[in-house]
């Protein structure tokens, strides 16, 4: 389902903008997408979970308050690039259109790889949990949970920061592409965190419904994000690098302060489906910046020394979720 809705979406607004290049087609392209994903994802789903017309006053109130806060805490998260978009356009004007590119293309991955995910996944973990309790059998469970979600998060990063450059070259304006690859490796970085942060860090306080973490955890990725940016913006003004670094600053900082969120619940963690693919994520960067002037050679590099180190990995977390 997650694969048809990407794909159904893009078909959808792809087709309507070809048939009017404005505005109005393109939402009118994306809504019929989104309604036939939702016809489409409850005619699969109808025999599992059917349509009930039973009042239940628990199950009610359970989704207003759990239900609620939950969907208070996405939309929090997504004030964030609209607290960022608003930054950068009152610090740069007319000159904040290559950032503000970087920022909306280099999202969408990690949270689409996120959501995948967490769709095959976490459902059995919160069954596992409901079933066991805090138990040793959990504890691994949930350490491989976040080996999934770091190791497929790191190769998809290392992969985008490779081939960023001539991709960039190919498609974005000539006019926008200096300040978009200039922004672009610290709005990469603040997407990877922000959809680790969004996903991985408050699933003790799902597992346990502890509400005020959930929505402080949301509120707080928000807010240190948006400082980050500001604060970069007053203290170098017109300096479009410093603010995607000073997002990506309060995002890491979000990230750590939730790490210690997260030793609340004990895990074992298999690190080594983790650490080739921050290596490679770290290699391609350093390979993107050396050969900054042959946009080819920097993506085929970057993408060989990506794939070894990542290739391995790769087959451990894909096992991990076949099982």
């Amino acid at each position: 389902l997650q694969g048809a809705r990407a794909s159904i979406l893009a078909a959808a607004t792809i087709g309507a903008a070809a048939i009017r290049a404005d505005l109005a087609s393109v939402l009118s392209g994306l809504l019929a997408g989104n309604a036939v994903y939702c016809t489409l994802a409850w005619m699969l789903s109808r025999r599992i979970l059917p349509l009930s017309a039973r009042w239940n006053r628990d199950l009610a109130w359970h989704h207003l308050t759990y239900g609620g806060t939950s969907a208070g805490a996405g939309a929090a998260s997504l004030m964030t690039p609209l607290g960022l978009k608003a930054i950068l356009l009152g610090a740069l004007g007319p000159a904040a259109a290559g950032p503000m590119l970087a920022l909306d293309l280099l999202q969408r991955p990690f949270i689409m790889i996120v959501a995948a995910l967490q769709a095959i996944r976490y459902p059995e973990l919160v069954a596992l949990f409901d079933r066991k309790g805090d138990c040793e059998t959990f504890r691994a469970e949930l350490g491989r949970y976040y080996a999934v979600l770091t190791g497929f998060s790191l190769i998809a990063g290392a992969g985008v920061i490779a081939s960023l450059g001539l991709a960039a070259a190919l498609v974005i304006p000539a006019g926008l592409l200096a300040s978009f690859l200039r922004t672009a490796p610290f709005f990469m970085l603040m997407a990877l965190l922000r959809a680790l942060i969004s996903a991985l860090l408050p699933t003790p306080a799902h597992l346990q419904r502890r509400l005020p973490a959930i929505a402080g955890l949301a509120t707080l990725d928000c807010i240190l994000a948006c400082a980050g940016a500001l604060a970069a913006a007053r203290l170098f003004p017109g300096a479009d690098t410093a603010i995607a670094a000073g997002a990506a600053a309060g995002a890491a900082a979000t990230m750590g302060l939730g790490l210690i969120f997260l030793r609340w619940r004990s895990f074992a963690m298999p690190w080594r489906p983790v650490l080739p693919p921050a290596a490679a994520l770290l290699l391609a960067w350093l390979i993107s910046r050396w050969l900054t002037g042959d946009p080819l050679m920097s993506a085929g590099l970057a993408l060989a020394v990506a794939a070894v180190l990542s290739a391995r990995p790769l087959l451990t977390l894909v096992r991990w979720i076949a099982r």
